[in-house]
């Protein structure tokens, strides 16, 4: 539903002050690096409001206060506390800054919420998100180099699609936490020099070939603990990765010719087989 996003609200303070009043508010919580006391925001400001109950269907509002975007992120006591770990944008809560929280009720839902998520395993990757992660990112680069004639704008395009994507993949494929571009990008400066470096140099230089080489790297080192960019001479299969080879010789009559074979799944953490 699309209706008119500018409030009668001059302020972020005003807007919290008018949350805090609602009975269905027990506890707000800021994440991102805007505050609410800060006189000028010159991004958006981002805020969670912790209800007493569940309200509604709607998870999020985004609307402008002034000139102000505001991303509005909704949250019952209820769900927090059926929580086993902060998955996807739940991730926010483990740091949120809490600035309305009058029972304590919200600081304590939020405590156990950090230690179920720490002692939680998260979910494993499944073959299908592998596969299709591996087949991807080569696919870009088998059509950059087949596609000779491409406008120059499409082949940078396509590039800067592939890079971009490549972060939040980084922390899926390493079961951590993604948490935006520039959260991402400051974890990759601390751990991942070489790699931030290659991000860095892709994004600085206009040469077409060097942009193509950097953002192969990439991939490469991002995807190298599920088995790198998708081999030449091997069979990717969508669905249970393990019956490639058996569908491919009923098709076509023949062993897949390749000494690679069909991929075998891979674990995650450090990229050997998984087991079943």
């Amino acid at each position: 539903m699309r209706g008119n996003s500018k409030t009668q609200m001059s302020t972020i303070l005003e807007m919290v002050k008018i949350l805090r009043r609602s009975p269905v508010v027990v506890g707000l919580a800021e994440y991102g690096s805007a505050s609410y006391l800060d006189e000028r925001i010159d991004g958006d400001y981002d805020l969670i409001v912790i209800t007493n109950t569940p309200v509604s269907d709607v998870e999020s509002l985004h609307f402008y206060v002034k000139d102000t975007p505001v991303d509005l992120n909704v949250r019952s006591l209820e769900r927090i506390g059926a929580m086993s770990r902060a998955d996807g944008f739940d991730s926010t809560l483990l740091d949120a800054r809490i600035i309305h929280d009058p029972s304590g009720e919200v600081g304590q839902a939020l405590e156990g919420l950090r230690d179920r998520h720490v002692t939680t395993p998260g979910p494993v990757i499944e073959q299908d998100r592998i596969a299709a992660m591996r087949h991807g990112a080569k696919h870009t680069f088998d059509k950059l180099r087949e596609g000779r004639d491409l406008p120059l704008v499409l082949k940078r395009y396509m590039l800067h699609q592939c890079v971009y994507w490549a972060l939040p993949q980084y922390f899926e494929i390493r079961g951590l936490q993604y948490r935006g571009e520039k959260q991402g990008l400051a974890y990759l400066r601390e751990n991942e020099p070489e790699l931030y470096q290659s991000v860095e140099e892709f994004y600085a230089t206009t040469d077409p070939c060097e942009q193509a080489r950097l953002a192969r790297s990439i991939e490469e080192a991002v995807l190298a603990p599920v088995g790198g960019l998708w081999e030449d001479r091997e069979l990717l299969a969508f669905g249970d990765q393990s019956k490639g080879d058996d569908l491919f010789r009923l098709l076509f009559g023949r062993p897949v010719p390749s000494e690679d074979r069909t991929a075998q799944p891979r674990d995650a953490t450090d990229g050997s087989p998984r087991r079943r």
